[in-house]
């Protein structure tokens, strides 16, 4: 969706002012076959792709963290079609035609592999030029883009100080956040039922036609679900809009007697569970690429507690990786497994 890629495409920076550094906001850059998304902790994820005109699905990820003393860590995602990593097992890493060794794609059971440090330095230094990089699996060569790389590697210095001969900016802890336990009761005001009307207006009221349009016509109207938080505010629940492969929920936290909006949010959230609003939107209709958040209730309101996107747009179903530009440390008061 749009909407989605231009949120991420904005060129969010780390605030630095006349004072000097001043925290991380969070960054994104996309060119060409390479992708840098950046957190506020300071980590910062660099992807590489394969390029549209290649078949093999394959892709390279560098994570680091900031600080002095971080390293930076290299991993491989084979995502091909032709490819058994039961059978295959592994793959043979070669830049210009010399061999750097194999590695093991069975290890994380997803096709993914850890490059170990002479490979991960091997191909940072490679990539500075237009080197010729495969991945050999049997007569299979995946054919990683150097497009794109220097730019995405530069906005990653630059994101945690390492330019101009400076002293890198420290890593930051992430948030933590308390989530709040949620009484759990629910209940669902059918459209004609007493007490619809009025409620529908209140929430109609809060958006527009072009952020929910489903609102704004009678046939796109839906039930409303009410999930109460505590005694004094509720979670209320309708169908914001629909498209041929995403749709969202209108979501807003009132008060007991669902007279008074206390907090609205974005068009983009599309579920909830216990005290925790979700986004997991397409960004083209194949679902080889998504856009990711979350939002929990710590008990007043609901505070971000993630945000990011699982990479470019490259054939990969569901896509290639988990890319955060917000992230936080969410103590929950149940078990649950996590988004």
């Amino acid at each position: 969706m749009k909407k989605f890629t231009q949120i991420l495409a904005a060129n969010l920076v780390c605030m630095t002012a006349l004072f000097g550094f001043e925290g991380f906001d969070g960054a994104y850059l996309e060119h060409k076959d390479w992708l840098t998304v950046c957190d506020n902790t300071g980590a910062c994820r660099i992807t590489g792709y394969q390029s549209d005109e290649d078949r093999g699905l394959v892709s390279v990820m560098f994570a680091t963290e900031a600080g002095e003393e971080s390293k930076i860590y290299g991993y491989v995602q084979i995502n091909d079609d032709r490819v058994d990593i039961d059978k295959d097992k592994t793959a043979e890493l070669f830049i210009d035609g010399k061999s750097y060794g194999k590695v093991d794609i069975t290890q994380a059971g997803d096709d993914t592999a850890k490059l170990d440090e002479k490979q991960t330095q091997a191909l940072i230094k490679a990539l500075k030029g237009t080197p010729r990089i495969e991945f050999k699996i049997r007569d299979i060569a995946l054919v990683l883009s150097p497009n794109g790389f220097n730019a995405a590697w530069l906005k990653a210095l630059e994101y945690q100080g390492r330019t101009d001969g400076k002293k890198p900016y420290e890593a930051v802890e992430a948030p933590v956040i308390n989530a709040a336990a949620t009484i759990g009761d629910e209940k669902t005001i059918r459209i004609g039922e007493a007490g619809y009307e009025p409620l529908y207006k209140l929430l109609q009221a809060t958006t527009n036609k072009d952020d929910c349009f489903s609102m704004f016509y009678d046939h796109g109207h839906s039930d409303i679900w009410v999930h109460k938080l505590n005694e004094n505010y509720s979670l209320v629940q309708t169908r914001c809009s629909m498209s041929a492969y995403n749709e969202s929920d209108l979501f807003a936290v009132m008060d007991a007697g669902l007279t008074k909006v206390i907090q609205t949010f974005d068009n983009d959230l599309n579920d909830y569970y216990k005290g925790e609003l979700r986004a997991n939107q397409k960004i083209r209709g194949v679902g080889d690429c998504y856009y990711f958040k979350t939002e929990v209730w710590d008990g007043e309101k609901f505070v971000r507690a993630s945000e990011g996107t699982t990479g470019l747009c490259r054939g990969v179903a569901g896509g290639a990786w988990q890319l955060p530009r917000y992230t936080s440390d969410v103590i929950w008061q149940d078990e649950r497994e996590q988004f």
